[in-house]
């Protein structure tokens, strides 16, 4: 199951029913740090899988630094 903090890898394409989609295949990005609910992409038809998790500090840095980005947008 994914939890806070857990490291996953899902593939985004090609798009199914009403998930968020495209990328910028000029980007450059390989991977990224989401604050998505990933409840909204279905995780076995997107052969998503669970590789890992951040330690309990990169974790509370994410968060203390998503906290501070909403209480100042």
């Amino acid at each position: 199951m994914i939890e806070q903090g857990s490291i996953i890898f899902i593939d985004y394409e090609p798009h199914a029913g009403h998930e968020f989609g495209g990328h910028d295949p000029k980007s450059g990005v390989h991977g990224m740090i989401s604050m998505i609910n990933f409840s909204c992409f279905d995780f076995k038809a997107r052969n998503g899988k669970i590789v890992g998790k951040v330690s309990e500090t990169v974790l509370n840095k994410l968060l203390k630094n998503a906290n501070f980005i909403l209480q100042n947008h």
